[in-house]
């Protein structure tokens, strides 16, 4: 049992990292279409000419005539600011709105390495247990979903060390933006192997809970953040509750 674990534990991350990949290879080019088609509207829009006489307009239209005035900016005399060209300004603002978006979608998390601190009571030792962690996150927007998996050791007593590995699941919202504030609910499961009266012993363990943190952007690509929780977890027939603190380093 316990060889097993750590396998399935390296094929989830694979598969969670593969759709990971593939979602943010399809936001990319569906940015790239997007700005593509704005841009070539855009220079077609440009290239309309106003040299056609208006309906109405005697005038014979000539080269160097350009649009009739209008607006605030024929008001004035000495005002010879150009009028806005009709249309401009929405087109404007769906350029803004794309990248916008493009930024929101690309500076969420997506591959995590960290340290976890929690204090582990199985009913027949304790300790606190110190934990690296490794996990993807999808760039879902606003919502944060997630799997990491971390191995640690517990400080069971003098004479011996217990082992810890889990695998985490991370549903919840995470505000978009540099400084990214985070709320998720968690749900946990693996196994706790150590020693007891010189006969290796492994016990489940099972839980859930709640976690919030802030993750802070340094670059575009890199943030470091932080987070406390609290977990209900269960090791067989013993349940007890305990507070996490974790330290992330993402890409």
């Amino acid at each position: 049992m316990i060889a097993r674990q750590p396998v399935r534990l390296v094929a989830l991350l694979l598969v969670a990292l593969v759709a990971d990949t593939l979602a943010i290879e399809n936001a990319r080019a569906q940015d790239d279409d997007d700005d593509t088609g704005g841009t070539a509207t855009d220079a077609g829009d440009a290239d309309d000419s106003p040299e056609s006489p208006l309906p109405g307009d005697s005038r014979p239209a000539s080269p160097g005539d350009g649009p009739p005035p209008t607006g605030p900016a024929s008001s004035g005399a000495g005002d010879t600011a150009s009028p806005e060209p009709e249309g401009e300004r929405p087109r404007r603002r769906r350029r803004r709105r794309r990248r916008r978006r493009r930024r929101v979608r690309l500076i969420h998390p997506r591959l995590v390495i960290g340290y976890r601190y929690l204090y582990l009571d199985d009913g027949y030792d304790n300790g606190a247990t110190h934990a690296v962690e490794l996990g993807g996150f999808a760039p879902t927007g606003r919502l944060r979903l997630g799997l990491t998996g971390e191995l640690g050791v517990r400080d069971a007593g003098p004479d011996h060390d217990d082992v810890e590995l889990r695998v985490t699941g991370h549903v919840g919202y995470r505000h978009p933006g540099r400084y990214q504030p985070h709320v998720s609910m968690v749900n946990t499961a693996g196994i706790l192997v150590g020693t007891r009266f010189s006969v290796t012993e492994t016990r489940s363990l099972v839980g859930f809970g709640i976690e919030a943190g802030i993750d802070a952007f340094a670059t575009k690509g890199i943030y470091f953040g932080t987070a406390v929780g609290l977990l209900h977890l269960s090791a067989e027939d013993y349940a007890f509750n305990t507070f996490t603190f974790r330290l992330v380093l993402g890409h």
